[in-house]
């Protein structure tokens, strides 16, 4: 049963495989409110990923299903996001890497309230701001998930994660509906 309680919204799509391909999202960070940036749009493998003001040119991302987790691909130059040299070591930099068949280039999206953890396959850690610093430039590392705001991530570019509650919010009055994400059958 759907309650409808709002005239003018925003709406959020479902489901995240029919956003995944269509002009990247941005990734902004809660506890800064800055979006994950391939400093001055470098191509190179093992640059840094930062964080700085979202503004119009910001580093977009799409996220490519693979075996239950994401690919997260930088639009401008086709690197994924990769912890450095595979470490599965807490507080190692994640980088701008060539895109491989490697599970230091794989990442899950938790669910946490209304942002997301993003979670490396293989050292379980989270993707976050090193020192939870909101300072634009700062760089992102692995760290193991806790509860701090320099790990949660919001998605830019409607969004929405499979299996995901939606929440349509009127912007106005912040009435809302509520409803279940489904998947696109047939």
């Amino acid at each position: 049963e759907v309650l409808l309680c709002f005239s003018a919204v925003v709406l959020i799509p479902a489901p995240a495989e029919a956003q995944l391909g269509q002009n990247g999202v941005v990734i902004v960070g809660k506890g800064s409110g800055k979006c994950i940036q391939v400093p001055d749009g470098s191509a190179a493998n093992g640059a840094p990923i930062t964080q700085s003001a979202c503004l119009a040119g910001s580093t977009t991302w799409e996220l490519v299903p693979s075996a239950g987790y994401f690919r997260v691909v930088a639009s401008h130059g086709g690197g994924c996001l990769s912890v450095s040299d595979g470490s599965t070591s807490s507080g190692d930099r994640v980088v701008h890497g060539t895109c491989s068949a490697t599970d230091d280039q794989l990442w899950s999206l938790k669910v946490s309230g209304r942002s997301y953890r993003v979670v490396a396959k293989q050292s379980g850690k989270c993707l976050r701001v090193k020192d939870d610093s909101k300072a634009s430039g700062a760089s992102l590392i692995q760290s193991p998930c806790g509860a701090a705001d320099s790990e949660l991530w919001t998605l830019g570019g409607g969004f929405t994660a499979p299996d995901q509650h939606v929440r349509i919010v009127n912007s106005h009055n912040d009435l809302c509906v509520d409803m279940a994400a489904s998947s696109a059958a047939g």
